[in-house]
């Protein structure tokens, strides 16, 4: 039996499936009763229409000035989407395939190819930016920085200016007063068993002090060990014949060359025996003339370095005269010094 043939207007297609519905006009075949059939068409499928070309992009809004740092200003509005393309025309419909025996759906046609993509449409304008936004505040200072090293000296500065005066200072006790001088020449001279030293007029005589002419010591004690300890009333800073014999009553016993009081009042230079131990200032006046001295006696000076004097200075210690450095100070009367002897002559 040959295949029937329907012969109809189609009511839907499915290009999914494959299904056909059919309101039939006609109808070869076996017959029966019928309002529509639903067909599986062995036709292919058209092909696909072109893609419609995109709408023009809408104009891009302007840009918004920019503010100072804050926070991020809101987004602009987007701009309108351009109009969609016209769609394309749908492929023609394949033919229908003839039914198949007993209504068997027929093959279903293979997908036609697809229409190719439509061009794109040009880019929208875009929106206009939003405000800037405010500017936010300073954020919080940050912890303070580790201490750096110490940077190199720098140079000096210029000299300030000087200070006020101060306040002047106490004035100090006046010294002895010396013995005077006359300006006479015989400073030097070798006389009364020794070399003149100073000289001056007492009373209408004209005086010099001899020193004698060379060290009787270079290192004695001031007195005997017994007596080291004890006040002796030597005070005389002027006249050292007093405190000489002093020292020597002090002692209970005749002068002795075993301490430098005794050793000088017993020197007899020039036969003479009026020799003492000088005191603070007659030591002195000999170290005013070391240079004179020096040249006539040579290493027989004043060079010797400490001498003792026979001025007392409290209940262990006596004066000395440090000829090197020109100036008195205080030793032990225990303490080993040189002595030089002087008298007083008259010239």
């Amino acid at each position: 039996m040959p295949n029937p043939s329907i012969y109809g207007r189609v009511v839907s297609y499915d290009t999914v499936t494959g299904s056909l519905v059919v309101t039939p006009l006609e109808y070869t075949g076996d017959p029966g009763s019928y309002n529509t059939w639903n067909v599986e068409l062995a036709g292919k499928n058209g092909t696909s229409g072109a893609s419609a070309s995109s709408g023009t992009s809408g104009t891009s809004g302007s840009s918004a000035s920019s503010g100072t740092h804050g926070t991020s200003a809101t987004s602009g509005s987007s701009g309108t989407s351009g109009s969609a393309g016209t769609s394309a025309s749908s492929g023609s419909s394949g033919t229908s395939a003839s039914s198949g025996s007993s209504g068997t759906s027929a093959v279903q046609g293979g997908t036609g190819p697809q229409g190719a993509t439509g061009p794109q449409g040009p880019t929208g304008v875009g929106g206009s930016s939003g405000t800037s936004g405010s500017a936010g505040g300073p954020g919080p200072t940050g912890a303070p920085g580790g201490t750096g090293p110490q940077g190199p000296t720098g140079p000096q500065g210029a000299k300030g200016p000087t200070g006020a005066t101060g306040a002047q200072g106490v004035q100090g006790v006046q010294g002895v007063q010396g013995i005077p001088g006359t300006g006479s020449t015989n400073i030097g001279k070798l006389l009364g068993g020794g070399i003149v030293v100073a000289e001056w007029d007492e009373a209408g005589v004209h005086k010099g002090l001899i020193a004698s002419l060379t060290n009787l010591s270079f290192g004695i004690q001031w007195t005997v060990p017994a007596q080291q300890t004890n006040l002796a009333g030597a005070n005389q800073y002027t006249y050292g014949l007093i405190n000489t014999d002093t020292i020597i009553l002090q002692t209970g016993t005749p002068a002795a060359i075993t301490y430098a009081a005794g050793l000088a009042r017993l020197h007899n230079g020039g036969g003479y025996t009026d020799w003492y131990l000088p005191s603070i200032q007659e030591l002195n006046m000999c170290y005013n003339s070391t240079t004179v001295i020096e040249r006539v006696l040579g290493s027989n000076n004043f060079s010797a370095g400490t001498y003792w004097s026979s001025t007392e200075f409290g209940t262990t210690d006596a004066l000395v005269y440090i000829t090197i450095l020109g100036y008195a100070s205080t030793g032990n009367k225990s303490g080993i010094f040189s002595v030089r002897a002087v008298r007083i002559h008259n010239i």
